[in-house]
């Protein structure tokens, strides 16, 4: 279970880094992702535009420590070998 919400954070960051390259859901597909909200942004950076790649890289790193620390809890909560000092 808990190395599930590793390979979840692998998978969800692996997706954003293909759709990045281009290698991901089209952008007018109707699907969407971290990936290509930051691919489109590439040019804005340079042109003043900051924010439209921040945020979505933003959101990647709190989705990405979310479902880390949803397994870091689980870890601690089902392993048996931990002492819990009760």
């Amino acid at each position: 279970m808990v190395a599930l919400t590793f390979s979840v954070v692998g998978a969800i960051i692996g997706e954003s880094t293909l759709a990045f390259f281009g290698y991901g859901p089209q952008a007018g597909d109707g699907a969407t992702s971290l990936g290509i909200l930051v691919g489109a942004a590439k040019g804005a950076v340079q042109t003043g535009y900051w924010w439209l790649a921040v945020f979505p890289c933003l959101m990647l790193i709190i989705i990405a420590l979310s479902i880390n620390f949803i397994g870091d809890a689980l870890r601690d909560a089902t392993d048996p070998r931990l002492d819990r000092g009760v």
